[in-house]
């Protein structure tokens, strides 16, 4: 009888567990909206103000996301890495790395999650802020979504 019990608790422990991969998996194919009020560089590629809908490339990885411009339909493709906080985000946020007027996004997070996605830094980047010998200012982006 223990045995059978064993197994019982067992069962339900992988049905958790298992449920619980899935939502949070589910929970990172949202996508964002995002209104960006300056020129910015992701990647590249140099992309004027307005909104952005962000979203994963392909449902089954997270490297790579799309950053879309809503009303031209112009793109970029991001190459990423995990980034985690210790807490859940209540909105969607985005990080910009500022060198004088100039805008790179570095990292993006989705809104009810704890973690993040981080861009990597470009040879443009690197040879910009090698030029100016200065520090980036970092610009925090938060979209409350219509709060």
């Amino acid at each position: 009888m223990k045995h059978i019990e064993r197994v019982i608790a067992l069962t339900a422990l992988v049905i958790v567990v298992t449920l619980s991969s899935s939502m949070v998996f589910a929970q990172s194919d949202r996508q964002t909206l995002v209104n960006i009020p300056f020129n910015f560089t992701v990647g590249d590629k140099a992309l004027p103000a307005g909104k952005y809908l962000i979203r994963r490339n392909r449902k089954d990885t997270d490297a790579v996301w799309v950053i879309q411009n809503k009303d031209s339909g112009e793109k970029a493709m991001l190459l990423t890495r995990p980034v985690q906080a210790n807490e859940n985000q209540d909105d969607a946020k985005f990080v910009f790395r500022k060198y004088e007027d100039l805008y790179f996004l570095s990292e993006f997070w989705v809104a009810g999650t704890n973690t993040g996605r981080e861009i990597n830094v470009t040879s443009q980047e690197r040879a910009l802020a090698k030029a100016l010998a200065v520090a980036p200012q970092v610009h925090v982006l938060i979209d409350r979504g219509g709060r």
